[in-house]
């Protein structure tokens, strides 16, 4: 095969282009999907981390209003008002802190 003329005439320059910005295009995807999932990774993260934070401050309070707080109030009251506040403050219930930070699906 002999070539003769110029290259312009057998190149087809807009099919060149088109799969070069269809290339593009799938780059900018998979980095935009990239991104997004180091975001998602971040906030699982402060979801679990905020989560055993709550759990442990719930505790705390629920120990020390059941038992500190208790022990403490002994000594200033006598007789049935320090049953009945050592029974109050024995009866509440333990908080419920619900986690700030939800995921969506989709």
């Amino acid at each position: 095969m002999v070539f003769t003329g110029n290259a312009k005439d057998y190149i087809d320059e807009d099919y060149y282009k088109e799969a070069y910005i269809q290339h593009i295009k799938t780059q900018e995807r998979i980095a935009i999907r990239a991104i997004l999932s180091k975001h998602e990774m971040t906030i699982q993260a402060l979801q679990k981390e905020l989560g055993s934070k709550l759990s442990n401050a719930s505790k705390e309070v629920f120990s020390y209003h059941s038992e500190n707080l208790v022990t403490q109030l002994k000594g200033a009251f006598e007789g049935k008002t320090a049953d009945s506040a050592e029974q109050y403050l024995k009866s509440i219930p333990k908080l419920n802190l619900q986690n700030p930070i939800k995921l969506t699906e989709g």
